[in-house]
Parts: structure tokens; C-alpha cells; sequence
């Protein structure tokens, strides 16, 4: 074993954990599943890229479906789809990314460190082909579902590209669908005991983006309408 293998190890280690932070505009929120059941994140506002929070997908499970909400009181945009329908377009890659997950993140640096030669070529290739078998999957579920989600090349080439980013591709395509609504349409799907407390997390960021838009706009009063609305929801718990 010799400090570069042990470095090109941490390298995919580092590169996927990478991969798992997401930037969300103001008022957009992270849909993931988790579970039987969803939930709402939305970004820590003390780490920002770009004027974007940064959310943070849980690194041990990139086989659950995650999505990106719209942001708050923003139209709903052509060929926009719904969670559920989006999850069903992509189940079938929920086994093959938790393979990838183990080939990519345990077979590989396992073996450049310790069995490095034909084990860790075997690794590689088992990794790529499995990828290769996604990809199928995933343009065969869209096309199925007759749905277009958007970046969906850039994602598949990127995967190709740096390998480490494969083990986020069915949380990557689940993001790259437009979904139907924003975060306070789908506050119903996060589960009743944390749902007030995501509450309050939402009304936080719309107080936030209410000091950030002028008043005489449509979109302060909508957002002053949501505000009074999720206030009263919290109250009566």
C-alpha cells in the first residue's frame, strides 16, 4: 500500500460526498424519501454557493428517490410531474444504485489499497457495467412514463466520466424531474411528527424571502398570503 492509492481512495470517497450537496434557491426545498415516508430540507443558509443554502443528501442512501421542489409560489411549468410519478418512473434503479453504492465506495478503494491488480480491475468493471445497465434502465423508465426530465444527458455523461458521481445517478435523474409544486404543497407528505417542525423551517425561509421582495409585487402577496396561512397552521397545530 502506498500513499497514492491511499489518496486516489479518498479521492472517490471525497468526490461522492461531494456529489451529495445540493444548492436550492431561495424557497426551494429537498424532497427525499425516506423510508415509507418523505422529507422536507431546506439547505443550512450558513454555507451558500452562488447565493444558493446548501442541503446535503444522506450519503448512505442513494437509493431513495430525492427531488427538488419549486420554488415558493412559482407557477407550475409544462410537463411538470408528480413525486409519486417521478419515484415509479425510476424504481427500478433503486437496487442496481445501492450495488453501485458497494462497488464504487467499498469494492474499489478496498481494492486499489489492498488488492490492487486484477481484483481491482474486476471492481472497476463489474462498476462500469452495472452503470451501463442503470443508464438502460433510466432512459427506458423516462421514455415508459413519458416524462422528460431536464439535464438528463449531462447527468448520464457526467456519470460516465467520474465514476463516483454514478452512485448518485438515481437521486441525480430524480432531480432533474420538474415536480408539480413547491414545498408548501407537499408539507403533506412529511410524516405528522416532524411536520410542524418542518413547518416552522418553511416559515422561516419565507420570511426570509419576503424581506428580499419588494411589496408592491404579486409575488409578496402570495408570499404574505402563504405566510399567514402556514402561520395560522402552526398555531392549531
Amino acid at each position: 500500500m502506498t500513499y497514492s492509492e491511499e489518496a486516489f481512495a479518498l479521492l472517490v470517497v471525497g468526490l461522492y460526498l461531494f456529489d451529495c450537496t445540493v444548492p436550492l434557491a431561495r424557497g426551494q426545498a429537498l424532497l427525499e424519501r425516506a423510508g415509507r415516508s418523505w422529507t422536507l430540507s431546506f439547505g443550512n443558509p450558513h454555507y451558500v454557493i452562488r447565493g444558493k443554502a446548501v442541503a446535503v443528501l444522506n450519503p448512505l442512501t442513494p437509493c431513495n428517490p430525492a427531488f427538488k421542489t419549486l420554488p415558493l409560489v412559482a407557477l407550475r411549468p409544462e410537463g411538470s410531474v408528480s413525486p409519486s410519478r417521478a419515484a415509479r418512473a425510476t424504481a427500478l434503479l433503486r437496487l442496481p444504485a445501492l450495488l453501485q453504492f458497494g462497488l464504487v465506495l467499498i469494492v474499489i478503494p478496498v481494492t486499489v489499497t489492498w488488492y490492487p491488480g486484477w481484483p481491482f480491475l474486476a471492481g472497476l468493471a463489474l462498476a462500469y457495467l452495472n452503470l451501463c445497465v442503470m443508464l438502460v434502465i433510466a432512459f427506458a423508465g423516462v421514455r415508459r412514463a413519458h416524462v422528460k426530465p431536464a439535464n438528463l444527458l449531462s447527468v448520464a455523461f457526467a456519470s460516465i466520466v467520474c465514476l463516483p458521481l454514478s452512485v448518485n445517478l438515481h437521486r441525480r435523474i430524480c432531480m432533474s424531474f420538474t415536480l408539480t409544486g413547491d414545498a408548501f404543497r407537499f408539507l403533506r407528505l412529511v410524516p405528522v411528527p416532524i411536520r410542524t417542525a418542518t413547518r416552522m423551517k418553511l416559515l422561516s425561509h419565507i420570511e426570509e424571502t419576503l424581506q428580499e421582495t419588494e411589496e408592491a409585487t404579486p409575488a409578496f402577496q402570495a408570499l404574505s398570503s402563504l405566510q399567514r396561512d402556514l402561520t395560522m397552521r402552526i398555531a392549531n397545530g
